[in-house]
């Protein structure tokens, strides 16, 4: 029977002996030995989990080492011999015995293994004579690993929550201690609750992720958005630069039936004609396709001009490149005017406001003109109907007719087209695409559409932020309708709902969920590319298969080696002596949405993943792939050059005389090495993995108005309708996503605050841009981990919540929680908020991206105060709201120096002239 520490506890603990004797008899049947032998052996019980072989094997012998363990005094334990006097050892065991409540052997290990950590942690508090948490010991067993000749050593990774944890009794080793008359231990009993709260902070502060996902196995990479927005503007950028000539190609690749044709041969055969048509689709010269006739094909020259190849190869070559030149007219004149720079040009010819909301209505019209047969099937899906609609919004002249609409597209297409560059098909071409990594056996075309398909459903899942089971659905199981928002309608005219299997939360019933414009192109771009049919799953899928593991990271490479920000930035860097003029020469050169600093942070973190994604990759497709045997490997100078060198960069001299010095048979050595020279390439590592994305899209949910998240968020999340992503926020798995969310959006944004403040470009305003400039003003020229960390602090330490509105960000503030604005008895009212209760907030902060919410939701008091025969009285609020928003415009105007905010700051100036003569006293700022 077990004993329990109630038992313990009411007796002297000189009776603890028997006790404790009787448990470790208890706990294994299996169990052979004494309490006092330094080996512990359990044999399994060969059911559920525990199954093997192999005995789980205890050594407490490591206990033994006085310089890693010490004891806070002497006890003593009566046994039926005499008095025994209580070692570091014994201890363990009594400690081991004291948490060891499961029958099940396989958690032996683990109990164990956490038991040391916790020791190790108390000998080092008093050792070091440092005041013992558990907020200590929790980072110390995730992060601490035990070496029996070095002590506790940093790992590289954290170890995983059963290793660390998940059997840490810590509750019962204090009971136990205490009856044992260890009176100075150095931690005492806490709360369940304590508890939890300390081990979730923890989690937060060591790993990124909260105690649920790390009890639930969550990943400890975390892209984040600061890093994965490059990552995405990357993408974005590659494929609509080459979709078009990948389709095209893809469609010349298949065209080799009508190619046997023309050329009589057997459609579908293979052989030397088979070979000749990829080579010339590859762009190879005729001279050399000839030699590898010769080679291949033919054993003499003489049998290879005796046959009609060599006249054929020039007609070959000019076949495949007049249909490359069809099809790359065709798919340019279907996706070239999805680009948001094409898109402008429309909205200027057809006399529409030029604007993010402008342009994303275009972009459905645009879609439905594309489509016809959606406008036959269903009156309201009409492109002529859907226009009239969305020119009441974004035209000032009523005379542009839908006629005269579809008139200026097709003229803009063919002017698209005329300026087109119909590439020749040959190596230069296929080498101006950086396809190097994606080669190995593929061609060129192939290769080139593998990148695409990769960038298009890495895309597809950061802006859904869905699971990567749950992509096997096909382009008929999405449907298209008006959408009846009122307010969203004239940015989203279209809705797109997608009815398919959420496994892990509904299992077989299929579900409703939305995708944005963004997100239907690129599905509509991935079926073109791929060739397949409405009714197949569109990522080549069936339900519930795995999705993602290499694509969402099989671009990064390329995107740090060309990426163009990063390339400026290398570009820069050669430069002996920045000076000044320079400096403001290179942030010019970023967008508002990527600043010169930020690029710099983040390529050198990029960097270091990109060598050590690059060596792995070098290596892995041989099958060589294991730390310890790429160290012995490059030891002996067995490494691919390419990879060696990698080595050689990344690796320290230190590190690298450490390695041909050591003995690589001593287990321990070897281990020791695979901890160094993984730190040398992990060290900062970041690098997209499906559940990374995830956290970037619940993230971009909290910055989707700010101005530091670009292309993103300006392409993906809809303006004004909170519902179309707060439902994926209530599941369990996304509230502790959306945790770790608000807290990196909350620590970038005051760190670009305070960075902003030294290099200029500060688009913020509110009440709160003040508070943050008295933190900042001491950071300024602090390192960017001081900024981030200070940044991190701020957030641990004052923040509450944030939410997002279309006219600023509320930070909630502790201590300005009562101040609020919405409060109602000192709680704020949060679902209240709105321009006339936010502006002048303490919480609330204004960010570039707000300024044309701000100016939508004013539109209407615009309108009612510039009504000339409208009584003053309707028109008080009003002013008051503009008053409002245009002095936080001004600030912003001021803290930013951008002449850009002027033609908002003058629309609101002209609006209240128009009433000067009715309300005295208009002030401006």
């Amino acid at each position: 029977m077990s004993v329990n520490n109630t038992e313990l506890l009411s007796r002297s603990y000189d009776e603890a002996f028997d006790l404790y004797q009787a448990r470790f008899q208890t706990i294994s049947s299996n169990l052979s030995g004494s309490l006092f032998d330094d080996i512990w052996l359990f044999e399994r019980s060969g059911s559920g989990f525990d199954t093997g072989k192999q005995p789980i094997r205890l050594d407490f012998s490591i206990f033994d080492n006085s310089e890693h363990f010490v004891l806070p005094q002497e006890f003593n334990l009566l046994t039926p011999s005499g008095a025994y006097t209580g070692d570091f050892k014994l201890l363990a065991k009594l400690l081991f015995l004291e948490g060891c409540n499961t029958v099940y052997t396989y958690a032996y290990s683990y109990h164990f293994s956490c038991l040391t950590k916790y020791l190790g942690y108390i000998s080092e508090t008093l050792k070091k004579e440092k005041v013992a948490s558990y907020k200590g010991l929790f980072e110390f067993a995730m992060t601490r690993q035990y070496s029996p000749s070095k002590g506790f050593l940093h790992r590289l990774k954290p170890y995983k929550y059963n290793s660390a944890i998940a059997y840490l009794r810590d509750q019962e080793y204090v009971a136990a201690v205490k009856m044992l008359g260890l009176s100075d231990w150095p931690l005492t009993r806490i709360s369940k609750e304590k508890w939890t709260q300390q081990l979730n902070k923890t989690c937060l502060d060591v790993l990124d992720i909260t105690y649920d996902e790390y009890r639930d196995g969550g990943s400890y990479n975390f892209l984040t958005l600061d890093y994965g927005r490059h990552y995405f503007d990357y993408l974005g950028s590659v494929i609509e630069k080459n979709i078009s000539v990948s389709i095209a190609l893809n469609k010349v690749a298949d065209d080799y039936d009508l190619f046997c044709q023309k050329y009589g041969r057997k459609v579908g055969s293979r052989g030397v004609h088979h070979d000749i048509y990829l080579r010339v689709l590859k762009g190879v010269p005729i001279d050399e396709i000839k030699e590898s006739l010769i080679k291949v094909h033919f054993k003499a020259a003489g049998s290879l001009e005796n046959s009609s190849w060599p006249n054929k190869l020039a007609e070959m070559q000019r076949w495949c490149q007049e249909r490359f030149a069809s099809y790359l007219i065709e798919s340019t004149r279907q996706y070239a005017l999805f680009s948001e720079d094409n898109l402008k040009k429309l909205a200027k010819s057809i006399d529409f406001k030029i604007n993010f909301n402008s342009i994303q209505a275009l972009k459905h019209l645009v879609y439905l003109i594309e489509n016809e047969t959606l406008g036959q099937v269903d009156n309201a899906l009409k492109a002529e109907n859907v226009y009239q609609e969305i020119k009441q919004t974004y035209c000032d002249s009523s005379e542009i007719s839908y006629s005269r609409f579809e008139q200026q597209l097709n003229e803009l297409k063919d002017v698209i087209v005329d300026k087109l560059d119909i590439p020749q098909l040959n190596e230069s071409f296929y080498r101006s695409f950086n396809l190097d990594l994606f080669y190995h056996s593929k061609s060129p075309v192939s290769a080139l559409s593998s990148s695409i398909e990769c960038a298009l459903k890495t895309l597809v899942a950061s802006i859904t932020g869905w699971r990567r089971s749950e992509f096997g659905f096909a382009m008929n199981d999405i449907t298209l309708s008006r959408n009846a928002d009122s307010q969203d309608s004239a940015i989203h005219p279209i809705r797109f709902i997608v009815k398919w299997f959420v496994p892990k939360t509904n299992g077989e019933t299929k579900l409703n969920r939305e995708v944005t414009i963004d997100t239907y192109m690129y599905l509509d771009m991935l079926r073109a590319l791929t060739g397949r049919c409405d009714n197949d799953s569109i990522f080549g899928l069936k339900r519930k298969s795995s999705l993602l593991g290499n694509v969402v990271y099989a671009n990064w490479l390329n995107f740090y080696l060309y990426y163009k920000p990063f390339v400026t930035v290398r570009e820069l860097k050669k430069l002996n002596d920045l000076s000044e003029e320079k400096r403001a020469w290179a942030r010019l050169s970023f967008s508002k949405d990527f600043s010169y600093s930020d690029c710099i942070d983040s390529e050198k973190v990029i960097e270091k993943s990109y060598r050590y994604c690059k060596a792995i990759s070098l290596v892995y497709s041989k099958g060589q792939f294991s730390t310890s045997n790429l160290i012995r490997k490059y030891k002996a100078g067995n490494l691919p050059l390419d990879v060696a060198r990698t080595w050689d960069e990344a690796l320290s001299p230190e590190l690298k005389e450490h390695i041909l010095s050591s003995d690589l048979e001593d287990s321990e050595q070897i281990s020791d090495l695979v901890r160094l020279v993984s730190s040398a390439f992990l060290g900062e590592i970041v690098y997209p993995t499906p559940h990374a994305l995830r956290h970037c899209w619940a993230e971009a949910v909290y910055r989707r108005f700010t101005g530091d998240v670009g292309w993103f968020i300006r392409s993906n999340f809809k303006h004004l309708n909170g519902s179309f992503f707060m439902r994926y926020l209530r599941n369990k798995m996304m509230r502790s996503i959306d945790e770790i969310a608000k807290r990196n959006f909350v620590s970038s944004l005051v760190a670009r605050h305070i960075r902003g403040q030294s290099e200029g470009g500060q688009y913020f305003a509110g009440r709160l841009d003040a508070y943050l400039r008295r933190i900042g003003k001491n950071l300024r020229v602090a390192a960017p981990s001081e900024v981030r960390s200070a940044a991190e602090d701020l957030y641990d330490n004052e923040i509450v919540d944030v939410k997002a509105n279309d006219w600023g960000i509320c930070i909630l503030r502790r201590r300005a929680m009562n101040k609020a604005k919405c409060a109602d008895g000192g709680v704020p009212q949060r679902h209240k908020a709105g321009i006339s209760l936010c502006f002048g907030c303490s919480n609330n902060l204004i960010d570039i991206g707000h300024v044309e919410g701000i100016m939508i939701h004013i539109a209407t008091d615009v309108t009612v105060v510039t009504e000339p025969d409208l009584p003053f009285i309707f028109k008080k609020e009003g002013v008051s709201n503009i008053k409002k928003a245009l002095r936080q415009l001004v600030s912003m105007r001021a803290n930013s120096g951008d002449s850009a905010l002027d033609v908002y700051i003058n629309h609101l100036k002209d609006a209240l002239e128009q009433v000067r003569e009715e309300v005295v006293d208009v002030q401006y700022t």
